[in-house]
């Protein structure tokens, strides 16, 4: 077996690995010897020398098409990793260009962290490196998380759940959060001094899909009121939506103090005299085994700043 691995290594062409992914991604042959312009037979028998090399099946043959083995998911995985992190090196080379900095960052970030802090840290990012880009997608943990794993992501910006992230991770507070919940200035909460956990249950919710962080939040935060989980009557990402829904509605909804400040601006959203009870924090994460370049450094230093006029 080691004997295989050896052989194969020598081998090894990131040619191979792109194929391999794009076979992954479709596992159909017909169809990735179409997209490579090879022909299907020529295809059957890389792969068939590549199995040879490394010991190993990678797909099992079916009639709807390849189902890859625990090898090869293995194997996309890394492979993943070693290309991303290939173009991140050639941006990073680009980045020590006579003219200054101006390398791609690619940040992901999760809702509670798109008001506020991250604007205002990719604003003053952007004052320090005019000539960079920060790319920004957005999302929940559960789909950013494999991206950062896999070298799609630099950072990610979030709040820090207590769960297990499956490791390889490196975490770093930024600034603690509170949850507030809202409404719009018509609903008959609004106009109340004080209002309790019993008086909100009663009434619909616009909430994240269940996976997301803030909907973990309002779950705990119920039953450490001892209150059951109220009607969710839509389920939304968006902070335009959930305000344009709260206006409309007799919806509540909980979000991010930065969130609600945001969203009051309008004037036509209210924060309910609701005591929440349990405190989170929002942090950024990278991979452990990842040398931050001096883009991330440069953001993560960013990202303290405005924390701390937060905190």
């Amino acid at each position: 077996m080691m004997e295989d691995w050896a052989r194969w290594k020598k081998r090894l062409r990131f040619r191979h690995l792109q194929v391999l992914l794009l076979l992954h991604e479709t596992r159909n042959m017909s169809r990735t010897a179409e997209v490579l312009g090879m022909t299907q037979p020529a295809l059957t028998k890389w792969l068939r020398e590549l199995e040879s090399d490394m010991g190993v099946s990678l797909f099992e043959r079916h009639s709807r098409g390849l189902l890859p083995s625990a090898h090869c998911e293995l194997l996309v995985a890394r492979a993943r990793l070693v290309l991303n992190e290939l173009d991140r090196t050639a941006e990073m080379l680009q980045e020590l260009s006579e003219d200054g900095l101006h390398g791609r960052l690619r940040l992901g970030a999760t809702p509670i962290a798109m008001a506020g802090t991250l604007p205002a840290a990719i604003a003053d990012f952007h004052g320090r490196h005019p000539r960079a880009t920060i790319t920004v997608s957005d999302g929940y943990l559960d789909l950013l998380i494999p991206r950062l794993k896999e070298g799609q992501l630099d950072l990610v910006v979030s709040v820090l759940e207590e769960r297990d992230y499956g490791g390889g991770l490196s975490l770093q507070r930024l600034y603690e959060e509170r949850f507030v919940v809202v409404a719009g200035s018509h609903h008959p909460l609004a106009r109340r001094k004080r209002v309790t956990w019993k008086d909100v249950v009663g009434y619909p919710w616009t909430a994240p899909p269940a996976t997301s962080p803030i909907r973990r939040e309002l779950e705990q935060e119920l039953a450490l009121a001892h209150q059951p989980l109220p009607r969710f009557a839509a389920e939304v990402s968006s902070s335009m939506l959930v305000a344009t829904l709260l206006e409309r509605t007799s919806m509540l909804s909980l979000v991010s103090r930065q969130t609600a400040g945001y969203l009051q601006r309008s004037g036509s959203i209210r924060v309910l005299p609701l005591v929440s009870q349990r405190r989170s924090h929002v942090g950024v994460m990278w991979r452990k085994d990842q040398e931050l370049g001096e883009l991330e450094r440069s953001l993560l230093a960013a990202l303290r700043q405005a924390s701390d006029a937060v905190a």
